[in-house]
């Protein structure tokens, strides 16, 4: 029975470090007992103040998110808006563009209907000037030309000079055959042209006959007294039609540019021809353009320097 002090003490101390145990065990939600909620913490000021940050954060953060929304609300308004003006001015352009397209359309068509009519006026031009130049050539059926007579030996009236060439091939020819006659005078040759018309075509066609069938027709047969060692004594004279400006700048420049290519240009009753050999067919020459068109447009340049013979 000794003993049994000793055992009250031991139980006494056993309850002693239960509760010692039990005053150390972590509240119950505690942080440290995940299990359970919570309580003692919330009593504590620091975490409160911070969980009052927190919200004001919380709440300044959805206050800003709120702010970009409505700003980013307003810019896609606005943005369409522009988006709806734009697009509304280039359907305007486009309709613009359509409108100019169209008559862009309508005056290139005009245009070209210009263009047929002025090509189409000067081909007309270009026929009726070829038909006056023939009825201009045609008045002139009676006329001729004799050229080359020495200006020393020219009498002082031309139609005495076409009186003595007419009697050098045995025709008459009398004054009042004569319509129309006159001189001119080349300084450079030294020579002179007598431009003749006469009232019988026939008569001119009998002289041109002639003069053809006795070629050449030197100045010697001509003039009986020109002097044995005159350097006019073995030059020739020569008769032609008298052609209108327009054809003796035809022939003249088809002479002059006529490199080979055709064998034979000449003149007859008025009309320019040209023919490339014996074989070939004969080419009539009846305008400038049809000129310019075999010979190339340096004729141009050959009109402007023409130089009448």
């Amino acid at each position: 029975m000794g003993d049994l002090p000793e055992n009250e003490e031991r139980v006494s101390n056993t309850h002693k470090i239960n509760y010692l145990l039990r005053s150390k065990r972590p509240a119950s939600g505690s942080p440290e007992d995940p299990s359970k909620p919570a309580t003692t913490s919330n009593n504590n000021p620091r975490h409160k103040k911070k969980q009052k940050q927190q919200k004001q954060q919380t709440n300044m953060d959805a206050k800003k998110f709120d702010d970009f929304i409505k700003r980013m609300d307003a810019f896609s308004q606005a943005t369409s808006f522009q988006l709806n003006g734009i697009t509304g001015k280039i359907d305007s352009l486009d309709s613009k563009l359509e409108k100019l397209q169209k008559k862009t359309d309508i005056l290139e068509e005009k245009q070209d209907q210009a263009a047929k009519n002025i090509d189409w006026l000067y081909n007309e031009m270009s026929s009726v000037q070829i038909e006056l130049n023939q009825v201009r050539q045609a008045t002139l059926a009676n006329d001729f030309v004799i050229n080359g007579i020495p200006s020393e030996l020219m009498p002082q009236l031309p139609q005495d000079a076409l009186i003595l060439t007419a009697a050098a091939v045995g025709l008459v020819i009398e004054s009042k055959d004569i319509k129309q006659i006159s001189e001119r005078k080349h300084k450079q040759s030294k020579t002179s042209r007598v431009m003749v018309s006469l009232h019988n075509g026939l008569l001119k066609q009998k002289l041109m006959e002639k003069v053809k069938s006795q070629n050449p027709l030197l100045v010697k047969d001509v003039f009986v007294n020109v002097p044995e060692n005159s350097p006019n004594i073995g030059k020739q004279i020569k008769i032609f039609n008298q052609l209108t400006p327009t054809n003796r700048r035809i022939l003249v420049a088809a002479q002059r540019v006529n490199n080979g290519s055709y064998k034979y240009i000449w003149e007859k009753t008025g009309r320019i021809l040209i023919k490339k050999d014996e074989n070939a067919r004969v080419i009539e020459i009846r305008s400038t353009q049809q000129l310019m068109n075999i010979f190339g447009p340096n004729v141009f340049d050959i009109f402007n320097n023409n130089v009448n013979n």
